[in-house]
């Protein structure tokens, strides 16, 4: 019973965290693009994309320690994990150097490719210079950060996370209001960071110092490092091609745009984009709760509860995402108008349609990739993700010159869904030994039906009672939800899991 309120408190903290994040977003996205204007907020942007791929530096140090320490949380290779720490700690160092030279590079590279004024481009070098040095200071702590997601401390860690992104939120409108531009976001960052690092840093070693995991006992010898460094390479490398593919896959677009196309055109992209990464970020928060629940049961060799895990998992992500994604494609368009005005609407609306049907097809994918890496068979991923980002970026840029913005959409829209819904769907089944049907019919075409009917209902709504202002949007949006939840409770749970809501509703009702 405690695991499960642990997990419930998890996943709610991270939502609550991404939730926050998106309010203020929500209403300081306006008050950028307005400050800074559509030049700006596009090269922003463009920066933003270039810079995250520093990230990519980490080589997937992170996810192995969550994974080791999840393992040894389970029984297993308790003995490996501080050493297996100390390495990747080693490892993160020398990465957090390279992470500051990268970036110095690339502050001369990459303005010059971008054709701005001087100004501008100055502004650009500064950008991501300081972004690499925040970059690297992650990158550097990365270690202590998977041993609190390995332990499941993502309750403490989220709740500092709403401090640190109110202290952000103000530096960013503070700076902005007296006049400094994008140099002002990349130093607030910067801030924000070094207290996180600081945090997270103190955190991990209280809690591996009180689950009896300490450092002093273990001596690093050059070959013991070696090996260790093998050994979490060994894990890590799949990841890491994972995770550039995924980067290429969703950052690329902003690029093709701003070096094709042009940069202000990179806000109305960025604009659909930003709706669906709120989203995203929703799902990944909960499957990082998941993936050292899945690496503890791989470690207990519960192959059942494994099969139930990816199913309700993918469940749970379709249930949550789906009708937002369908809320996205009906009404997308008359959000946009009411939050960053009518001349955004149409260009978005279309953008935004094509991700988000993207991503209705493609949410399975979620759940299977963390079951994957708790089996250690994830190394599949990597050479379907490389082939994904190359038909991505090949596919945006042919259809970038013929189609524009909405050629780009389609080009990750194609080779997304082919990777996602189709061969992943294929290779967890086989893994698994259980049929596609199987899997996908309890966790995702009941939710689908059910938004089918809700596209309908909406786009009803959105005719007969059409928004003028933001509050009668939600308040239809509220509408749509209780609608959803009374489909969802006929429709999506079982005879026993109705009776489970009706016992807990009648036990509610009658203690008022």
């Amino acid at each position: 019973m405690n695991k499960i309120r642990n997990i419930a408190n998890g996943i709610f903290s991270h939502w609550a965290l991404v939730l926050y994040n998106m309010v203020v977003s929500f209403f300081l996205s306006p008050f950028i693009v307005n400050t800074l204007g559509d030049l700006y907020f596009g090269l922003w942007v463009t920066l933003m994309q270039f810079t995250s791929y520093m990230y990519l530096l980490d080589f997937g140090l992170r996810n192995t320690i969550v994974h080791r320490t999840a393992q040894a949380v389970g029984g297993r290779k308790t003995s490996t994990l501080v050493p297996a720490i100390k390495a990747s700690m080693r490892l993160s160092t020398a990465i957090a150097f390279l992470t500051v030279i990268v970036a110095i590079i690339l502050s001369f590279l990459v303005p010059p490719l971008l054709n701005l004024d001087p100004s501008a481009e100055s502004d650009a070098r500064w950008v991501i210079l300081i972004s690499g040095i925040t970059i690297s200071i992650t990158i550097w702590n990365n270690p202590n950060e998977g041993v609190i997601r390995g332990f499941g401390l993502f309750l403490l860690a989220n709740s500092f996370g709403f401090f640190t992104l109110t202290i952000r939120t103000a530096l960013t409108v503070t700076l902005l209001l007296l006049g400094y531009k994008i140099i002002s976001l990349a130093l607030a960052q910067l801030f924000v960071s070094i207290i996180h690092v600081i945090f997270i840093k103190y955190v991990a070693q209280h809690y591996l110092k009180k689950r009896g995991f300490r450092k002093s006992k273990f001596r690093l010898s050059l070959y013991r490092f070696k090996a260790l460094a093998t050994s979490v390479w060994k894990y890590s490398w799949s990841i890491l091609v994972d995770n550039i593919s995924q980067k290429v896959i969703f950052t690329s677009d902003t690029i093709i745009i701003s070096m094709i196309l042009s940069v202000p055109l990179v806000t109305f992209y960025a604009i659909a984009n930003q709706l669906i990464e709120y989203l995203r970020r929703l799902i990944d928060s909960s499957m990082a709760v998941i993936m050292p629940i899945a690496s503890e049961i791989t470690g207990a060799h519960r192959e059942g509860d494994l099969i139930s895990l990816l199913i309700q998992s993918t469940r749970f992500s379709a249930w949550f995402s789906l009708p937002v994604l369908t809320m996205y494609v009906v009404m997308g368009d008359t959000f946009v108008g009411l939050w960053m005005g009518p001349n955004y609407a149409e260009p978005v609306k279309e953008i935004l349609t094509i991700l988000a049907i993207t991503h209705i097809i493609a949410i399975q994918h979620y759940g299977i990739i963390i079951v994957l890496r708790s089996l250690e068979k994830h190394r599949v991923v990597a050479p379907l993700r490389i082939i994904e980002a190359i038909v991505n970026v090949v596919l945006s840029v042919i259809l970038a010159k013929t189609m524009g913005l909405i050629g780009v959409a389609f080009g990750t829209a194609i080779s997304h869904v082919l990777v996602t819904a189709i061969i992943l769907p294929y290779i967890i089944t086989k893994e698994l030994k259980i049929s596609y049907l199987d899997f996908i019919v309890p966790s995702y075409l009941k939710t689908l039906i059910t938004c089918g009917l809700i596209a309908a209902i909406g786009y009803w709504i959105d005719i007969e009672y059409h928004p003028a202002n933001m509050a009668m949007f939600f308040l239809n949006i509220s509408l749509i939800i209780l609608i959803y939840l009374v489909f969802s409770y006929i429709f999506v749970l079982n005879q026993t899991e109705r009776d489970r809501v009706s016992t807990r509703i009648k036990a509610k009702l009658a203690s008022i």
